[in-house]
């Protein structure tokens, strides 16, 4: 058991049966124990950083506001602040994390002072820092507007018209750009999520699943179908489940 969690239990806190619900997750999902606590809504964000600055007596710190100096960046690569989930500011996320302290200290040389922030906050820095953000909204912009129609029940689909929209330049590129994207994030996983109303695609990364944008619904079938041309998988198949492989040069 996460000594955070028992601490948090043990000073009324976080009830032991959410401790556990949280833990499950951590398990079946990886990522930091904090970060589940927080998706979860077992504890508010602010409340867990006040506990951590008294119970630790560090500061809190907001490094997605910082001005990061370049040569302080250039000290930890970007796989390991994926890894860890650390800025190179005198900061890491999590006390207990001895492993990111350790290889950070290891691999510049520096020692490190310690601070506490929140996972959302560490991961909007390292967004600003480190990642080069695709611009998606130009990319729906140019696959244009108009009015979705929805369409209840089965569809009717001409997979003549489909194969087309497939080959669409902005189609192409939007694809492309999500996976690339989904690369330069450390992204284990790529959600594409039709509901009835919406579509929504989300990137797995530290085992905590974020939004990286809607398009609108009328494209999903556009969307999945030209995955599913990279994957070489049947695009008239749309029940049974298929495996498939993507090679990308890049």
């Amino acid at each position: 058991m996460s000594r955070l969690g028992e601490l948090l239990v043990r000073r009324g806190q976080l009830e032991p049966a959410a401790l556990t619900k949280a833990v499950e997750e951590q398990r079946a999902h990886g990522g930091a124990l904090a970060s589940h606590l927080v998706k979860l809504g077992f504890i508010n964000e602010d409340a867990l950083l006040s506990y951590l600055q008294k119970e630790y007596r560090l500061p809190v710190v907001d490094p997605s506001n910082l001005d990061i100096p370049t040569e302080v960046l250039a000290l930890v690569p970007p796989a390991m602040v994926q890894k860890h989930h650390v800025i190179p500011v005198n900061l890491v996320r999590s006390t207990s994390n001895l492993i990111a302290i350790n290889e950070v200290k290891f691999l510049t040389g520096y020692d490190v002072k310690i601070a506490v922030a929140g996972a959302s906050a560490v991961q909007r820095a390292i967004e600003r820092y480190y990642e080069t953000n695709v611009n998606y909204d130009q990319m729906l912009n140019e696959l244009g507007g108009g009015d979705v129609q929805l369409v209840h029940g089965e569809e009717e689909i001409n997979l003549q018209d489909l194969e087309r929209a497939t080959e669409e330049a902005p189609v192409v590129r939007l694809v492309n750009a999500l996976l690339t994207d989904a690369i330069a994030k450390r992204a284990s996983d790529v959600h594409v999520e039709p509901y009835e109303k919406m579509l929504r695609i989300r990137f797995r990364i530290d085992g905590v699943l974020y939004e990286v944008m809607q398009p609108p619904v009328k494209l999903k079938n556009a969307l999945t179908s030209r995955i599913k041309v990279m994957a070489s998988l049947d695009i008239a198949e749309r029940r049974m489940p298929q495996d498939g492989r993507i090679k990308l040069k890049l």
